[in-house]
């Protein structure tokens, strides 16, 4: 039979199952549906599983986006917040011919346009960061900065004051403007002598309420319109030159200050990204049984998507669950996907479905052993990617209510042979 055919076919079926029982949100039984649909197809809804967790996952390649993200009590207060370092290596400035003098140091970003005006205090960073490893909390591989946030002057050195683009701009599909921010020269001048550590800049954002998006150097300073340094350049001889410096090392580092409640499942963004791994175990499904569909449904108990929607992947893991080392396939072969978006409420069922996961469900009751569950994920890039989206959704978890825990919703014809001895 076509999986057309069966789709015409089963659609109506489970309605018909739901008018069995009053209730289609209850995952309780199985029922039986009207003997001339298919010859006794039954659907069952799964609520064991031996392994329902989520769990944090270091934010890789945060470093290498395309963007740096920015926010002060966002939406609301003691909401996101998020601050951008960035560092410029000066020693290509030493080859340059002697007697050359460098003045007016100016830090350059390009910026996607802003809803309203938003202002930036600029302050030196004090200790030493990598980006690969920075996060709100710790600066590098098992270094914590000396305060959460960064470690920075408190003094300023800059401010400046981001404005909305004038509503006559010509229209593109992403708008970016650009600001030039001057430096202090005695602060160029100590970062070249040595006299004072060079460890970059800290874009602290003073204006509550609101998200910008700074453009990045991106991997390995493959983008030009990232972070820069520009500094006149005065030759001997009358040659003047500006010189740009594009930033050696840049990231955001963001924190969530409005967690989730204890328990459930979550997936989520920044800061710091989760997954979720379910393994259920399909007792309810009867040996021999041949699985017509499978669906993955779960309930939304909180959730925070500020902005942007979210996807969320169900993926099958390449090993063992080994908590965030646990590696999965590639989104290309995810099993299917799901959208969520600012609309999405608590109480809200979300429903996978997909071919892929269909035929994984018959695997795992072929093969017990090669059922290791699925995972729960956000994409790998792009704006929603799990290192730049700010937000994420809490589903109910194995130890809440039948009605809205966790569950296989199978539908199945059972053997026509007898099972075990007789």
């Amino acid at each position: 039979m076509s999986l057309k055919l069966l789709s015409r076919i089963v659609a109506p079926a489970t309605l018909l199952c739901a008018a069995c029982t009053g209730n289609d949100s209850s995952p309780v039984g199985v029922e039986l549906l009207p003997g001339d649909v298919l010859g006794g197809l039954r659907v069952t809804v799964a609520t064991s599983f031996s392994r329902a967790v989520d769990f944090v996952v270091f934010p890789a390649s945060r470093g290498q986006e395309d963007r740096l993200t920015t926010a002060h009590d966002w939406p609301t207060p003691q909401d996101f917040e998020s601050r951008v370092v960035a560092r410029f290596d000066l020693s290509p400035l030493d080859s340059l011919r002697a007697g050359t003098v460098l003045t007016e140091p100016t830090l350059r970003l390009i910026f996607a346009e802003v809803d309203a005006d938003v202002t930036f205090a600029v302050h030196r960073v004090t200790s030493a960061w990598n980006e690969e490893a920075a996060t709100w909390d710790r600066r590098d591989f098992g270094q914590p900065w000396g305060a959460p946030g960064g470690d920075f002057d408190p003094a300023a050195v800059a401010r400046f004051t981001l404005h909305p683009l004038p509503p006559d701009t010509a229209a593109t599909e992403t708008r970016s403007d650009s600001i030039r921010v001057p430096i202090p020269d005695e602060l160029f001048e100590g970062w070249r002598s040595g006299a004072v550590a060079n460890h970059g800049f800290i874009l602290i954002q003073e204006t509550p309420g609101q998200v910008v998006d700074f453009v990045s150097r991106g991997n390995r300073g493959a983008n030009p319109r990232g972070p820069t340094l520009d500094i006149q350049a005065d030759v001997p001889d009358g040659v003047s030159a500006l010189l740009h410096l594009l930033a050696a090392e840049d990231v955001f580092l963001p924190i969530d200050r409005s967690p989730f409640p204890a328990g459930g499942l979550v997936v989520r963004g920044v800061e710091p990204p989760r997954r979720a791994m379910l393994e259920p175990t399909l007792e309810e499904v009867p040996p021999g049984s041949t699985v017509a569909s499978a669906q993955l449904v779960l309930t939304i108990r909180a959730v925070d998507i500020p902005r942007d929607s979210m996807h969320v992947f169900v993926v099958l893991p390449v090993t063992e669950f080994r908590g965030e080392s646990t590696i999965f396939t590639t989104l290309l072969g995810s099993l299917a996907v799901e959208v969520l978006t600012t609309a999405s409420q608590p109480g809200d069922t979300v429903v996978f479905e997909a071919p892929g996961l269909t035929r994984v469900v018959r695997s795992w009751l072929e093969d017990p052993e090669v059922n290791l569950g699925f995972g729960l994920r956000m994409a790998e890039v792009g704006p929603t990617a799990e290192t730049l989206f700010f937000g994420g959704v809490q589903f109910h978890g194995i130890e809440a209510p039948l009605e809205v825990r966790p569950r296989l919703r199978i539908l199945y014809v059972p053997s026509a042979l007898p099972v075990g001895g007789g």
